[in-house]
This record gives C-alpha cells, sequence and structure tokens, in this order.
C-alpha cells in the first residue's frame, strides 16, 4: 500500500517547478506557499541551507502524549487490532512546536512529544478514506478534514498538527571520498519498496519500547542522535567515523505527514568502506537491497536528480538541499535550468 510509483518531472523548468500534485494540493488547503519538491514540504530551513550544528538546536520534550480530535481516536481504535497482532507499540517523537528560524535567533528551537507505534500506524493506509464526518455531515478524509494542520507547526500558542504523525530523520551520506550514497530500499519495508533513497530515513525514538519489544532502550536525546543511531543500525557506521552531522531543515512528508528534518551525516570513510560496512556489520542489513553512489559534483548530482531512477518521494529533495548547501541556490537553480533535456527525436 505504501509502494506506490512517484512520477518525478524529468522536464522541469527550473528548481521552483518541482512539486508534486499532492504537495501543491496540502499547500492549497493550508493557504500557505513553500518550497517542494515531489512529496517534501519545507517548514522552515537554515539559512540558504547552511546548516544548523548540535549547539544551535534547542530541543524540549513534553512528558506526556498530544490529544488528538475524537473521530480520529476512533477510527484508530476501530484499525487497532489488526496491527496489535503484528507490531509492538513502540515509543517515538512527535513535533510539538518548533520556533521558525529568523534572523534574529541564534538557531532552531523544537519541542518534542511522545507517541507510540500503535497512535499512528494504524491510521496511515486510510488518511485518504471517507471515513470521517465534516461539520457540514458529508463523508471526507482525515487528510482533507485535518492535513492543513500538519505545516502549521510554528509555536505552542498556535497548536500543532491534529493528525498524529512521528518524526522521521532523513540523512544524507557523503563520504571522504566525496561521493554521496544511494541506497535502494527492500522488497519487504513497509514504506516505499524497491524506491531509492539518499541515504537513509530513521524514525525518532523516545524512551520506552523497542520495535521488538525491549523497555531498555532510553531514546534519541535530540535529531544527531537519531541520526547517529540510524547510521549504525542501517548500515554499520559508527559513532567515531562521523565526521560532522548537520541539520538543514525541517519538512512534511506528504504521505504520512511525518515531520522529516533533513541532515548532512558527513563520514571518515570511502564509499567502498560505506559498502563493505553495510554488508558485513549492519543490524538491519535487510532494509535495503543496494548501495550506490553519486559523486557530489553539482552536475554529476543534477543529472542524477533527472535520470528517472525510481525515488524515494523525499530523495529529490535532500539532494537538492545537499547542492543548496554546498554550492548556493542561485547557482543550483541555474544548473537545473541549464541541465541537458532529453532528445524528442
Amino acid at each position: 500500500m505504501y509502494g506506490q510509483e512517484l512520477n518525478t518531472s524529468n522536464s522541469s523548468e527550473g528548481l521552483y517547478t518541482l512539486a508534486s500534485p499532492n504537495a501543491v494540493r496540502l499547500m492549497e488547503r493550508a493557504d500557505l506557499d513553500c518550497f517542494a519538491v515531489d512529496d517534501l514540504i519545507v517548514l522552515t530551513n537554515s539559512h540558504n541551507c547552511t546548516g544548523w550544528n548540535q549547539d544551535d538546536i534547542t530541543t524540549t520534550k513534553l512528558d506526556t502524549a498530544l490529544p488528538v480530535p475524537n473521530d480520529i481516536d476512533e477510527l484508530r481504535q476501530e484499525k487497532l487490532l489488526a496491527i496489535q497482532k503484528n507490531f509492538v507499540n513502540s515509543s517515538h517523537y512527535r513535533l510539538y512546536s518548533y520556533t521558525p528560524a529568523f534572523s534574529d535567533r541564534r538557531g532552531l528551537e523544537v519541542t518534542l512529544a511522545p507517541i507510540g507505534f500503535h497512535d499512528f500506524y494504524p491510521l496511515m493506509p486510510f488518511l485518504d478514506e471517507p471515513l470521517v464526518t465534516n461539520l457540514d455531515g458529508v463523508k471526507t478524509s482525515i487528510r482533507e478534514k485535518y492535513g492543513n494542520t500538519a505545516l502549521t507547526y510554528s509555536s505552542s500558542d498556535y497548536g500543532t498538527s491534529l493528525i498524529p504523525a512521528p518524526i522521521a530523520l532523513h540523512g544524507v551520506i557523503v563520504t571522504k571520498d566525496h561521493q554521496i550514497i544511494l541506497m535502494q530500499r527492500s522488497h519487504s519495508v513497509a514504506f516505499y519498496p524497491g524506491h531509492w533513497s539518499a541515504s537513509l530515513e530513521e524514525t525518532m525514538d523516545s524512551p520506552g519500547l523497542s520495535p521488538k519489544g525491549t523497555t531498555s532502550r532510553a531514546g534519541d536525546v535530540d535529531f544527531f542522535a537519531c541520526a547517529t543511531r540510524g547510521l549504525e543500525e542501517e548500515l554499520g557506521i559508527p559513532a567515531s567515523s562521523i565526521d560532522n552531522i548537520k541539520i538543514l531543515s525541517l519538512n512534511v512528508e506528504y504521505l504520512i505527514l511525518a515531520v522529516a528534518p533533513v541532515a548532512i551525516i558527513r563520514v571518515d570513510l570511502t564509499a567502498q568502506e560505506v559498502k563493505t560496512h553495510w554488508l558485513l556489520k549492519a543490524p538491519d542489513k535487510n532494509e535495503a537491497s543496494k548501495i550506490a553512489r553519486v559523486s557530489t559534483e553539482l552536475s554529476a548530482v543534477v543529472d542524477k536528480l533527472f535520470s528517472g531512477l525510481l525515488w524515494h518521494p523525499t530523495a529529490r529533495m535532500r539532494l537538492i538541499q545537499f547542492l543548496f548547501h554546498t554550492y548556493g541556490i542561485d547557482e543550483v537553480d541555474k544548473a537545473i535550468k541549464a541541465r541537458k533535456k532529453p532528445s524528442t527525436t
């Protein structure tokens, strides 16, 4: 149900025409203009995507879960039994609020709240089904009724998304030989099997149950800890091999309305060494089926963006934000506009 093919544009006129129809509709419902690529919509980003270091982000955690509308909870309860049979109620975080990165602020302030796997996963297949009722009594979908709130995180004074969804960090891995790691997702994963990612996704953990049912994990203290854990679990790369992590932005992923921090993770390994770690050391090796690479050169990444790969619907945004960070927004826009168009003859 989560493996639909994403029709990414191979003939775009420029950087600002890459939003999917899904992303455009969600922005229209929220009455907002945001930068979007495919199915990923930017909530806020560091200045010119230069990135936030660990000291630039203040993270506050709430102790209690956030309430949801009654009709959402009723639908969740109705669908929960089938999920409980197969999945542990593992503990994660969701975004409660963030303070936009205005020019007079040093960094980013985020507030997180706990969320269980059973709080959001039973709803995911049904976000677009007409299973709730509008005020006028007409049946509609959760996304149509509440989806606009997924783009309204601003501060605790203005509320938060009414649809429960986790934080899932989306990381771009850059090696010491100037390669970006690409990972083809296994055909056995729940979300977008067979799609190409740049480079990994990791749901943020809160203290409590792990997906295997143990209670020993302490949770991720911040986005940087989540990135470090994801690197070790999915690729077998230890924290000692990480040179630097920068968080470029906060985003919303259309499909499940998860909040997605985009991170650049630089490692002190070659691309071949990363592949070796994945093959021999990764605990969750089977989440991927192949590892590939692309040079960090501007032209190489732009060519790859429009190569026709079956992309994970957030992967091209990650690559573009990496390019912003490395070459600047104007140069990236120029390179995309100037790229060689495919022949029509």
